[in-house]
């Protein structure tokens, strides 16, 4: 098993602490969280990448989706930015060492579609995609992708035949100004990750707070 889902998706660790569920999906705090609230969304059953997900899950993936990128532009008041290396086969490069499916979801003002160009060199065909059922497309022509949804909330996806590991995570570290601190498998930033779970256990707690509110304030209606 590799090291990856052994420390994060199986055990019963604080990077495994689930901030929101669904029927099917949790998100949790990202390992490397280099700025608080970084999060990913992750199957409850094991899947190498979203594009091998079953077709009827798609409905409840795009409504997490949607909902996360609006809780988190909503808690931290910034652009948000998401991504998946979707693996096709085991232990690829792309995959990062991570052989489980899993989309990162960022708050922070950044272009990720221009600095990714930047490092292929222009080199990558992007093609612009309406809903996440759509990475399903490169899995069936058996190679792996890249999605990225950008601050505009427009989403691309791309074939990578060379991929770059962790090549995300690089350039948001460089853009941070810590590029020596881009890999999550030497730097956890257990603070941001911890400050995210108190900020999602404040919102939670706020919004059961407002449902008592609205229930007493229907009460006194009646």
């Amino acid at each position: 098993m590799n090291q990856f889902i052994s420390k994060q998706f199986e055990l019963p660790t604080v990077y495994n602490h689930s901030l929101i569920e669904s029927e099917n999906f949790k998100v949790i705090p990202s390992l490397g969280s280099m700025v608080e609230g970084w999060v990913l969304i992750v199957p409850k059953k094991h899947y190498l990448s979203f594009g091998y997900l079953e077709p009827l899950l798609f409905d409840e993936l795009n409504e997490l989706h949607c909902r996360v990128i609006s809780t988190l532009k909503n808690i931290y008041n910034t652009n948000v930015i998401s991504f998946e290396n979707g693996s096709f086969t085991n232990d690829s490069y792309i995959g990062c060492g991570v052989d489980y499916a899993h989309i990162h979801y960022v708050p922070i003002d950044f272009d990720i579609k221009q600095q990714v160009n930047i490092s292929y060199n222009n080199s990558l065909e992007w093609e612009k995609i309406s809903s996440l059922l759509s990475l399903k497309s490169n899995i069936a022509n058996l190679s792996s992708y890249l999605f990225i949804e950008d601050v505009k909330r427009d989403k691309f996806l791309c074939k990578i035949n060379q991929p770059y590991s962790q090549l995300i995570r690089r350039l948001i570290a460089t853009h941070l100004g810590i590029p020596e601190k881009f890999d999550w498998k030497k730097f956890y930033f257990e603070d941001n990750i911890n400050k995210t779970i108190k900020t999602f256990k404040k919102m939670s707690l706020n919004d059961v707070k407002l449902f008592y509110k609205r229930i007493n304030s229907y009460a006194e209606i009646e």
